[in-house]
Order: structure tokens, then C-alpha cells, then sequence
């Protein structure tokens, strides 16, 4: 069995020139998906851009079966913008950048994440930082659970159906959130949370 790469030697195993030209193919959205490695994660085959150092801004395209896990979009615009991201891999990546329109089936946990809009449908933020996050977005069948959301500003997002066991709260702004199908145990919130007019619905 081949040893499993440290995230240093995921992002280490760029040369410049490599990078480059990735991150221009996916700036321009030509990405020749024949010249680049594939990773096989159960069943399923993703093109291997593990540990990537984005640059620039990637924007109106449609990005499937990426493994990004390790990656740094943390880089000036190296954005998603009006973005269709379909079955992508974001583990343990650095997204402290700007996440916009549709992420379906993504897997974000332990990333850290940055400001965050559009909808967010069958993704894993599990142990993902989102401390620093400013989000303005809607979820549906997500998981939160074990995510750090303290300081994190989730004002006027809507939750539905999905889980935050063990996620970590304090100095959270939730205010005119709503959540529908998604409890928070009261134990995990304090005072130091913004509340105003939060709703919580059971269906």
C-alpha cells in the first residue's frame, strides 16, 4: 500500500510551472481533464489537484470530480464565483477566500472557510474552521457536526435538515437565521450568541 502524503508534500509536489498552468486552465475553464492524474476515492475517480495553490479567480463554470483536499485558495481572488461545483473534494483545504452559487455533494471537512454564498446541498463541513467565516447562504442535508462556528456571522442563512452534533459555538451571530428540521443543542449555545429573531421550525 503506498504511504498516504503529508498535506506538506501534497502542496511541495508543484513545481511553479505546473501550478501555473493548472491555474490557468482553470481561470480560462479549459481544463484538459486528460492530462492531469486521477485519484480513485471508493468507487469514484476525481482528478487529483490535491495540495494546489490556486491563483486567481474561477468563475461561471461548472467544476466536477476535483479533489482539492489540502489546496490553498487563500491567495488574493483566487475565488469561486457563480460557480456550479458538483462531487468536489475541499478536505482540509484553505478556503478563506470567497465561495459563490451551487456546491452539491462537496466534502469541505476540516477546511477552513472564509465568506460563503449561494446554496450549500449534501456537503460535509464535519470539523471544518469556520471561525473567521462570513456566511449568507442556504443548506440543505448538511453536516456541521464537530465544525468550530465560534465568531462565525451566519445572519439571514436558512438550515434545513441538517446536523450540528458537537459543533462549536460562541460569539456566533445566527440572527434572523432560520432552521428548519436542524436542532442545536441548547447546551452548545451561550450567551455570548447573537439570537435575534432566529427561527426554528419542526416539520
Amino acid at each position: 500500500m503506498a504511504k498516504k502524503q503529508t498535506a506538506k508534500e501534497l502542496r511541495e509536489r508543484w513545481s511553479a510551472l505546473q501550478a501555473s498552468q493548472i491555474n490557468q486552465m482553470l481561470v480560462a475553464g479549459t481544463l484538459d481533464r486528460s492530462a492531469i492524474a486521477r485519484i480513485q476515492h471508493g468507487d469514484v475517480s476525481y482528478l487529483d489537484l490535491r495540495g494546489l495553490r490556486r491563483e486567481g479567480g474561477v468563475e461561471e463554470t461548472t467544476l466536477q470530480h476535483i479533489d482539492f483536499s489540502f489546496s490553498d485558495w487563500s491567495l488574493g481572488w483566487a475565488m469561486l464565483y457563480a460557480c456550479r461545483v458538483e462531487d468536489c473534494l475541499f478536505r482540509g483545504a484553505d478556503l478563506e477566500t470567497k465561495l459563490d452559487r451551487d456546491f452539491i455533494r462537496c466534502d469541505f471537512s476540516r477546511a477552513k472557510l472564509g465568506t460563503m454564498y449561494g446554496q450549500y446541498v449534501d456537503c460535509d463541513f464535519s470539523f471544518a474552521n469556520m471561525s473567521r467565516a462570513g456566511v449568507h447562504a442556504s443548506f440543505v442535508r448538511c453536516d456541521f457536526s464537530g465544525a468550530n462556528l465560534r465568531g462565525n456571522r451566519m445572519m439571514r442563512c436558512e438550515f434545513r435538515d441538517c446536523n450540528f452534533t458537537d459543533a462549536k459555538f460562541g460569539m456566533t451571530s445566527l440572527s434572523w437565521s432560520k432552521f428548519i428540521n436542524s436542532p442545536i443543542d441548547p447546551a452548545q449555545l451561550d450567551d455570548t450568541n447573537a439570537m435575534t429573531d432566529v427561527e426554528w421550525i419542526e416539520t
